[in-house]
């Protein structure tokens, strides 16, 4: 990964990281971490200016310029457990367990641990298998001194045959103690949007009818719930997203589109949807298959005015479409076409027949598809770089000078190699 002007890369020890200058390539340092390798998967992520060593269950902290770093930590195993920040709080999320953590120190809160419930179950064979299937162990996040969770009531009973009902913990950010709990609360966190206000006052939670309500942060108490969304089988298109300007939390379903004033759930303006519309506000974050028409009929997308939810620009997608986010603003049309919008949907760029599978950087787009690779400018969409190859891993990160790391295996090559591509280079 590429961190403060430094190319990270993890060597083929799994116990060394070196670190090279990514403008003249430059060893900067190379140290030895662990005294050998753990088993299980090793990755490498950013906490603040800090560069993360994982390895299986454990974990280093060190400074990307200069190496420096703290003794290994053990924690829960990379692979099967995620690190999750959310806000102020910060969890490992396992198949079975959710354990909150220190966000700066990453040591565990002792009464912070939760599990779901765990099956045990046997075929008519006698062949055995096990999982927990349960709901719960989400971290819904966190702010000031409380942390947020949603997770198995372990004081009731199991409701059918895979888990307990849900309950809402508001946590002591320091201790881990319960400083209150909402049985059955009506609904979970919204998956890829944010879950709390900007000054982490308020929080939310989204029914499978499209129902939100918003919870104080501090209290747990409910302020406001929008009412469910009538004929809810039939709603196909949804979105929800924090608004900035004016503030406000905006929700659209189907025929309809609201921002609400986040404190008392009055509409600031309501705006109607004819049917075949898809809604969002000007400038609005775009989460990867959040807007799709893959198989469905076309859509209209409308882009709407924060201020007043009118219409400001109308952009087609076509049947079988889906909607990327673009970093640096705007979107991307994917299908026949790769067709970039600005923020104000204005189309920026075009190119004709892509390859299938992209991803967006700052500077780059990327394409893929069979043993074909390629490296897109932003701002015409312009070949960079092809390649004929297969990828190895997905890209890892981005310059803002215009420099991507990928690992690439070439004619089956089981040892990729490292490649460094300049934004307007004509060669890698």
């Amino acid at each position: 990964m590429i961190a403060r002007d430094t190319t990270i890369v993890i060597e083929p020890d799994f116990v060394t990281l070196a670190g090279y200058d990514t403008k003249t390539g430059a060893l900067r340092f190379r140290k030895k971490l662990l005294p050998e390798a753990a088993r299980g998967r090793h990755t490498l992520g950013l906490r603040g200016d800090k560069v993360v060593y994982w390895a299986a269950d454990q974990l280093v902290t060190l400074d990307p310029t200069t190496g420096a770093h703290d003794a290994p930590a053990r924690v829960p195993p990379n692979g099967t457990c995620t690190l999750v920040t959310r806000g102020a709080a910060c969890a490992f999320a396992c198949e079975c367990t959710l354990q909150i953590v220190d966000c700066k120190t990453l040591a565990p809160l002792e009464k912070a641990s939760f599990e779901k419930t765990h099956i045990e179950e046997w075929d008519p064979d006698g062949t055995p298998s096990s999982g927990c299937y349960g709901r719960g162990t989400t971290l819904v996040g966190g702010h000031g001194q409380t942390t947020v969770v949603l997770v198995e009531d372990k004081t009731k009973p199991i409701v059918g045959r895979l888990s307990h009902p849900l309950v809402l913990l508001g946590l002591d950010a320091k201790t881990g103690a319960v400083r209150y709990r909402t049985p059955n609360p009506p609904g979970e966190p919204p998956r890829d949007d944010p879950t709390f206000s900007p000054d982490g006052k308020l929080f939310w939670l989204v029914s499978s009818a499209e129902e939100v309500t918003v919870f104080d942060t501090e209290t747990g108490a409910r302020r406001w719930a929008s009412p469910p969304e009538a004929n809810i089988d039939r709603v196909q298109k949804s979105f929800l997203a924090w608004s900035n300007n004016p503030p406000g939390l905006f929700r659209f379903a189907e025929d309809a589109a609201f921002l609400h004033d986040i404190r008392t759930g009055k509409p600031v303006w309501r705006a109607k949807v004819p049917a075949g519309a898809f809604a969002v506000p000007r400038g609005t974050h775009l989460p990867f298959y959040a807007v799709e028409t893959n198989g469905d009929p076309p859509l209209d997308l409308l882009l709407l005015d924060p201020a007043n939810g009118a219409v400001t620009t109308t952009v087609h997608i076509p049947a079988g479409t889906t909607v990327h986010d673009d970093p640096s603003g705007g979107f991307y049309l994917e299908n026949k076409d790769l067709v970039a919008y600005d923020v104000a949907g204005k189309e920026r760029a075009r190119a004709v027949a892509p390859l299938p599978n992209l991803h967006a950087f700052s500077d780059f787009v990327t394409v893929s598809g069979g043993d074909q690779f390629a490296v897109l400018d932003r701002d015409k969409l312009a070949p960079v770089l092809t390649a004929t190859g297969s990828l190895a891993a997905m890209p890892g990160s981005t310059l803002a000078g215009g420099v991507l790391l990928y690992r690439w295996v070439k004619k089956g090559a089981e040892v990729g190699e490292v490649m460094l591509v300049a934004r307007r280079a004509a060669a890698p």
